[in-house]
């Protein structure tokens, strides 16, 4: 009895020191993400570095709102500006809904490699810059995309719709770079979930699957939808965060934390 009694005591005291250990490098990952990188000695960082730059990123936003909403004034003038230069015979595309292309037979015929007669067709959907993920995006390999209008059937998400012939379209690749940059579109761990447009996409479908769906794009027209200034602040704070969390994350992995 006593030999029992004396192993459980013995695990009990790994499970406690590996505890310990495990709270003191908790404690060491704050205090060198605090005080080397943030270069904050607060306790509000100390307790949470993650509300800490979550803080800091609303200060940030509120400061700089007026400066963004200019950013985006100048970016709806940029979008007016490609689609007045952009001619096309829009009575030469098949308006088509994602409902239809996401019909059940569709997948199926499209799974046994039967060629779709939809794929030789001019087609003009709806689309959204946010809603939806892939595999790629969190790392930043998937960047040229947009997403379907309606969510996938019987989920939260939209499906993602790349854009194969993007090298193709300089203007457009330079418009989607912009609006990465603004954070009007997933770019890795940063998630934007407000759709500041709506697009019309103007093209031919040439694959659908279960996992995203591609395009090849002859013109997208943009449509700025009507915001307040909390969804823009909030959309900025958003961006700001996740630009400052990404560093700090790669402050920690670099310091193997």
């Amino acid at each position: 009895m006593k030999y029992l009694i004396g192993i459980i005591a013995i695990i009990i005291s790994i499970v406690a020191f590996n505890n310990y250990k495990e709270k003191q490098k908790i404690i060491l990952k704050k205090n060198l993400t605090c005080i080397e990188f943030l270069n904050a000695n607060s306790i509000d960082c100390l307790d949470s570095p993650f509300a800490y730059v979550r803080k800091k990123a609303k200060e940030k936003a509120i400061r700089d709102l007026d400066k963004f909403k200019k950013d985006l004034i100048k970016m709806n003038n940029e979008l007016n500006n490609y689609i007045s230069q952009k001619k096309l015979k829009e009575s030469d595309y098949q308006i088509k809904s994602w409902n239809e292309l996401d019909a059940l037979n569709i997948i199926v015929k499209n799974q046994s490699n039967d060629k779709l007669p939809l794929y030789d067709k001019k087609i003009v959907v709806l689309g959204k810059l946010t809603g939806c993920i892939s595999p790629g995006m969190l790392k930043g390999d998937l960047k040229y995309y947009f997403c379907t209008a309606n969510l996938k059937k019987n989920e939260d998400y939209r499906e993602t719709v790349v854009i194969n012939n993007i090298n193709n379209l300089p203007e457009l690749k330079r418009i989607f770079d912009k609006l990465s940059k603004l954070g009007l579109k997933r770019e890795g761990l940063f998630i934007s979930d407000i759709d500041i447009y709506d697009m019309q996409v103007y093209g031919k479908i040439t694959k659908i699957d279960f996992i995203k769906n591609h395009m090849d794009i002859d013109y997208i027209k943009f449509f700025p939808r009507l915001v307040s200034d909390k969804e823009i602040r909030d959309m900025l704070e958003n961006k700001i965060f996740w630009s400052d969390w990404n560093k700090v994350k790669e402050f920690q992995k670099l310091k193997s934390l």
